[in-house]
């Protein structure tokens, strides 16, 4: 169970962390996702990436009460350096809503890629593999914050 502080609200994680079960190693990389939800468009960051999924980052509890464990999501991934965006689908696979906010989000476990999807994926993941660690991107204000 995740709980926020000074909040009643709780998240139930199906599955729980017993051990990793990450497939792929994870690098972490400048970029972000385009999620859209309700009658909205918000860009999020990513924290990292993986061959078999990723790990985006939300700024408030809000945020993370917008998504939940098993839900299916379709994200536009989009670097500085890509001209295109490559679209994504998803299953949600954990929440991550304790700790200092700078580590919440949620993990995507990547579903039904294209052939070009996947080969954008595998260039992504192979270029951070090899690139030093990205600047840590500045803190967003809460006037700012992608959820409405």
């Amino acid at each position: 169970m995740i709980t926020f502080p000074n909040s009643p609200f709780r998240l139930h994680q199906p599955f729980p962390p017993a051990g990793d079960r990450r497939r792929h190693p994870r690098y972490e990389l400048l970029a972000q996702v385009r999620f859209r939800r309700v009658a909205a468009t918000h860009v999020l960051d990513v924290g990292n990436i993986s061959r078999s999924g990723l790990f985006v980052r939300t700024p408030d509890e809000k945020s993370l009460r917008r998504v939940h464990v098993a839900e299916t999501v379709e994200l536009e991934l989009f670097t500085q350096e890509e001209l295109r965006n490559v679209p994504v689908r998803g299953r949600v696979v954990r929440i991550v809503g304790d700790g200092p906010p700078a580590g919440w989000g949620f993990g995507v476990e990547f579903d039904e890629l294209d052939d070009a999807a996947r080969a954008a994926i595998t260039e992504l993941v192979d270029r951070a593999a090899v690139s030093p660690l990205p600047p840590p991107l500045p803190p967003r204000p809460p006037s700012e914050a992608p959820f409405v």
